[in-house]
């Protein structure tokens, strides 16, 4: 999975940056919301249709907990969502023409990481809420680090 939200940084850098701004994104989170959703509910009904076959059956909770608790299977689109948001925030909230990478806030992205870390082994239960803050806390530093391979992967150094 690291690799994957290295490549989605990597992509979202070359697809949707313009001049260090996020631009023209709105259509992609649109697809991700849907995905997820669609996706979701679909196999929330087959385990529900099918709940003496399956390991762990749904109930109307886990769908009405949707927005807080991703299903696990597509968690990833979740997570993703929400890095797309922050990017947008960041470059065009913060005045350093940089995304957060390239500058002090470096720092914040270890710390962001060290502190999933620490939520993961307080709270090894997948169904709390932590479970989706800590994978956008984790995942955020691959996600980045895409970004600045694809800013400066034609830069010699």
């Amino acid at each position: 999975m690291p690799l994957f939200f290295i490549l989605s940084g990597f992509v979202f850098y070359k697809a949707y940056v313009k001049e260090n701004r996020v631009i023209n994104y709105k259509i992609q989170l649109i697809n991700l919301i849907w995905q997820y959703l669609l996706f979701s509910i679909i196999q929330w009904g087959t385990k529900i249709l099918a709940s003496q076959a399956v390991n762990k059956a749904y109930t109307i909770n886990d769908l009405l907990l949707m927005p807080v608790r991703p299903m696990a299977p597509y968690w990833y689109l979740y997570v993703l969502f929400f890095m797309y948001i922050c990017c947008w925030w960041i470059t065009s909230k913060v005045d350093n023409n940089n995304l957060l990478i390239f500058n002090k806030d470096r720092l914040i992205l270890i710390g962001m990481s060290l502190v999933s870390i620490v939520i993961s082994k307080i709270d090894l239960s997948m169904g709390s809420i932590t479970y989706p803050v800590n994978f956008i806390l984790y995942y955020t530093t691959f996600f980045y680090l895409g970004i600045y391979i694809s800013k400066y992967r034609n830069t010699r150094i």
